[in-house]
């Protein structure tokens, strides 16, 4: 049976966002022939794209346990493990969302401009994020009678609040680029429609 006792952990992934140079380069990524003359070309752009798409459904699945969280500042008759069982759940929601995120500052310089806004207001929400829940497990390992205690609770509001920041932002990015998308196909296509009238005209 899995434990519930909250061991004391670093944010690893997240704190080391804060760190991170915002303009490191990318690693290299080895390219591979294709039937001798063509090159298989690594799109971070896509590769962005699908990180982000994660992190949407990570955090989605992080609000759903930091709701349940903050609705525990009412309930008196609950216990402590119930609380660790929860903050443990998000805990891990997070550290994946740490690892997208350092991958994300890695490709930072090669990835689209609405993609590197995305990483730049995502990874301050997701420190802070991380802050407040590790706040919240240390309160818990030294406290763990004292569930009401307002320092306790703030910080549950705080990742409450946070978490929701965080789905809001990847949903709102991640819109943006399909609507960014959209507009660059129909630019395409009004410009060979108005070269095929050019041409039928000449």
């Amino acid at each position: 049976m899995r434990s519930t006792h909250l061991r004391k952990f670093a944010y690893l992934p997240l704190l080391a966002l804060v760190a991170t140079s915002a303009a490191s380069a990318a690693p290299e990524v080895s390219t591979s022939k294709v039937n001798s003359a063509e090159y298989r070309v690594w799109s971070f752009g896509a590769e962005a794209n699908g990180l982000l798409k994660e992190i949407k459904f990570l955090s989605g699945k992080l609000k759903i346990d930091t709701g349940i969280l903050e609705s525990y500042k009412s309930q008196t008759q609950l216990h402590w493990q119930t609380h660790a069982q929860r903050l443990n759940l998000a805990r891990e929601h997070i550290n994946e969302i740490g690892k997208r995120l350092g991958r994300l500052q890695a490709i930072r310089s090669e990835v689209a401009p609405w993609q590197q806004r995305a990483i730049e207001e995502i990874v301050p929400v997701a420190a802070d994020l991380a802050a407040h829940t590790e706040a919240a497990i240390q309160h818990l390992n030294e406290n763990r009678n004292r569930l009401l205690a307002p320092e306790y609770t703030d910080h549950l509001s705080s990742i409450a609040e946070r978490s929701a920041e965080l789905k809001e932002s990847a949903d709102l990015f991640l819109e943006f680029g399909d609507t960014s998308d959209k507009l660059d196909r129909m630019q395409k296509k009004l410009d060979r429609l108005q070269e095929r009238i050019g041409l039928s005209e000449s």
